[in-house]
This record gives C-alpha cells, structure tokens and sequence, in this order.
C-alpha cells in the first residue's frame, strides 16, 4: 500500500499526455506537454508545432466524446462490445484461476502452506506474460488474443469437466 500512496501523492505533478489533450481538443496543452518532453530530453520540436497526418477528425469535433458515443457511434460500436467482453472474460477467468489453483494445490501438490501456493501460483504468471509479449511482437494482438482464449477455453473445459484429471488439471491452472 505504500508505493500506491507515493505514486497517488506525486501523481498530480505527472501531465496528461499529449493525445489525450488533441482528443480533448486542447492542442495548445498538447503543445506545452511535447515541448517540455522536448526539453527535458535536450531536443527542439521545431517551430511549425503539432501536425495531424491522417485522419483529422481529432481536430473537426467540437467536443469531447461520452460514454455513450462508445456504444452509439458506429465506428466504435463493435470494437467497444468486443473489449468489453474480452476485459471481462479475462477478470473472471483470471480470479476463478487464482481460486481454483489453491485446491488442486491442495489435492495433489502436497505443499499444505497457502503462501507457498500462492508464491507458486503468482510465479507461475511470468513465463505467460513474456510469452505473451513475445507473440504480441511476432503474431500481432488479434492473432494473440486468439491463441491464448483459445488455450484458456480448453484448459478450463477440461478442468470443469473431467473430475479425475490429476496432475494434468494443475498443468492446466498453469497453463
């Protein structure tokens, strides 16, 4: 908890980031924030200022967007649906993990010490996240996303089916 109240306590003294404010339609903050970076970094922007290559609705709207528009404009809709069920997906399979492993640990790992359980279960997660940084860079977030739901949706198949599965029901908490 402490590191949190250290981070929160200096937290105001960290500026937005420059798309955020050409999102709010705030280039003038945009352009304070890129020429301070700028400067602590002993680099000159350049006099002609911010340039929008692209799509420039960034500049044509008038205001900032809601909630709503997530759900209500077209070009947000699906993508918006689509994280929401893949955020969600993720937090409950990812707790009911992190729950289910204490018994299997408790059937079949012998350890009977919840902390050294726990140690395991959250060591466990470093080999996945760098897999998983590996094939963000190498297949792409689509092609990622569907190999590990697809690998998550066995494993938890399994788990929830077979009674008997053994030592290949903690390989699956793992996996």
């Amino acid at each position: 908890a402490l590191p949190l109240f250290i981070i929160s306590t200096f937290y105001k003294y960290v500026p937005e980031s420059p798309r955020w404010y050409l999102a709010a339609n705030n280039t003038l903050m945009a352009q304070k924030v890129i020429n301070n970076m700028a400067k602590v970094n002993g680099k000159s922007f350049g006099p002609k200022g911010i340039k929008i290559r692209g799509n420039s609705t960034i500049i044509t709207n008038t205001g900032r967007g809601s909630i709503r528009d997530i759900f209500c404009v077209e070009q947000y809709k699906q993508t918006s649906i689509l994280l929401y069920i893949a955020f969600w997906c993720t937090v409950f399979g990812y707790f009911g993990i992190s729950f289910i492993s204490e018994r299997y640990f408790e059937i079949y790992g012998n350890l009977n010490n919840v902390y050294w359980e726990m140690i395991i279960s959250t060591f466990s997660e470093i080999p996945s996240l760098l897999l998983g940084l590996f094939m963000l860079d190498r297949f792409g977030r689509k092609t990622t996303m569907i190999v590990n739901f697809t690998i998550f949706g066995m494993c938890c198949f399994g788990l929830s089916i077979y009674d008997n599965i053994g030592y290949y029901g903690l390989f699956g908490v793992f996996i």
